[in-house]
């Protein structure tokens, strides 16, 4: 009882019940003018950074949340031209919460706020930007930010919802990524679309398609770096862009690392069974390590003719390698026998994704439009299992399986824009080819107790 002696605990689950309320309100200026499509989001007050629940203001300056636990929390508001404004809330009961938001002297030099401008039509919402909002911006993704609904989350360092849905960005059209968006001046976006319901082509990508705008492109090179450094992981990515003419070419690189720590997570289990007459108990506690690391890299070139044509052909390389090591302590009961036992797991994990993705768009007379889209790539993934048990029916096993498979989409679209609705025809064809490879090496010893 070597291992067992060590701590002895018993741990008792008592069920606790928290209430849901409901907290809602009107956002407004100073003036007590209503302000549409404000940023709400509600954070824990003792966690600033991962949001609770978020929403936008409606067209009269009311928002609401639903079904909030009860508690201690921060309700922030934020909109272009106005100082965000962080308050406490202690929700406790149904609550109302309106909030007067106070111009920022630092941001305009009138009076008047210009806002956004907006225009619906059948699916969508096209926004365009005012003067101020463009100079506030540090690039395009910052500016896009801005618009009701949408932030930059804290956490990913990634354009998202206030509820903190993926976002589908496209730009003119072609599939873009967060990285793509910072590449572009902010006083080069000429409009931005938000789908209210993603086209059919893009329903199983996202629930949130945001189609970006551009003007024509300065000649020259364009940059952005990124990157952070923690005790368990570590992030970096770096994106390199030149324009010239109606032609770009672009680089994307980003990393991720998890870190191989001296720290190692600790887990137990309990196990009681039986077997035709015999009781059994499997107890153990592991301490495991788990480290590795991913890289993307990716390179684009595009070619946009306003109002006439699109061609982008992207490749793209995602590789990554995980491994865990862990160690069991056990002790194992068939009926009055007893023994302790040692383990081990050694797992290891390597993927390989390499990606070719050709778009082509014409616009044609009388409201008409082509596009298809190819993408080809292929998936290779190795991974190398070996666990050990000690004991009377110790276990040496060795397995090892490779995954491989081709694919090849091919999409095409034929749109019509009638004057109050839209017509979309289209094809879109998946082939597959799997190759799975495995090699098992098993060495069991079983003996009655």
């Amino acid at each position: 009882m070597k291992i067992f002696n060590l701590l002895i605990a018993i741990c008792l689950s008592i069920p606790a019940y928290s209430q849901s309320f409901n907290i809602k309100g009107k956002i407004i200026d100073e003036q007590k003018e209503s302000i549409p499509f404000a940023n709400i989001a509600l954070y824990h007050l003792s966690d600033t950074v991962n949001i609770v629940k978020g929403s936008a203001s409606d067209l009269l300056g009311n928002y609401s949340f639903q079904n909030v636990e009860s508690g201690d929390y921060i309700l922030q508001i934020s909109y272009i031209g106005y100082k965000t404004k962080s308050i406490p809330v202690t929700i406790d009961r149904d609550m109302v919460q309106n909030v007067i938001l106070e111009v920022d002297a630092q941001l305009i030099t009138e009076v008047v706020v210009e806002g956004k401008r907006s225009i619906r039509s059948i699916d969508k919402t096209s926004y365009t930007f005012s003067d101020t909002q463009i100079e506030k911006a540090e690039n395009g993704r910052g500016l896009i930010a801005t618009l009701p609904n949408l932030h930059i989350d804290r956490t990913s360092n990634t354009l998202s919802t206030i509820n903190g849905k993926n976002i589908l960005i496209l730009i003119n059209g072609i599939k873009a990524t967060d990285d793509d968006l910072k590449l572009i001046p902010a006083d080069k976006i000429k409009n931005v679309e938000i789908y209210d319901v993603p086209p059919m082509r893009y329903i199983n990508d996202a629930e949130n398609v945001v189609n970006v705008r551009t003007k024509p492109l300065d000649t020259g090179w364009s940059g952005n770096i990124y990157g952070t450094l923690g005790q368990m992981f570590s992030n970096a990515s770096i994106a390199l862009s030149y324009i010239k003419g109606d032609n770009k070419l672009t680089f994307n690189y980003g990393t991720h690392i998890n870190m191989k720590r001296d720290i190692k997570d600790l887990e137990s289990g309990h196990y009681n069974y039986a077997i035709n007459e015999d009781q059994y108990i499997y107890d153990y506690i592991r301490e495991s390590q788990s480290w590795g690391h991913q890289h993307n890299i990716g390179l684009t070139y595009s070619i946009s003719k306003e109002d006439n044509y699109d061609f982008q052909i992207k490749a793209l390389v995602n590789t990554s390698d995980e491994k865990l090591d862990a160690n069991k302590n056990i002790l194992f009961k068939q009926n009055e026998f007893q023994e302790e036992r040692t383990g081990t797991l050694n797992d290891y994990k390597k993927t390989l994704v390499p990606t070719l993705d050709v778009y082509y768009s014409k616009i044609l007379p009388k409201n008409n439009s082509i596009s298809f889209n190819v993408v080809g790539s292929y998936f290779d993934n190795e991974q190398k299992t070996h666990s050990m048990e000690s004991g009377s029916t110790g276990f040496d096993d060795k397995m090892s399986i490779n995954n491989q498979k081709k694919t090849l989409i091919g999409e095409f679209v034929y749109e019509h824009g009638f004057t109050s609705a839209n017509l979309s025809l289209g094809y879109r064809g998946h082939f597959n080819f799997l190759i799975q490879v495995s090699q098992v090496a098993l060495c069991r010893l079983f003996h009655s107790a």
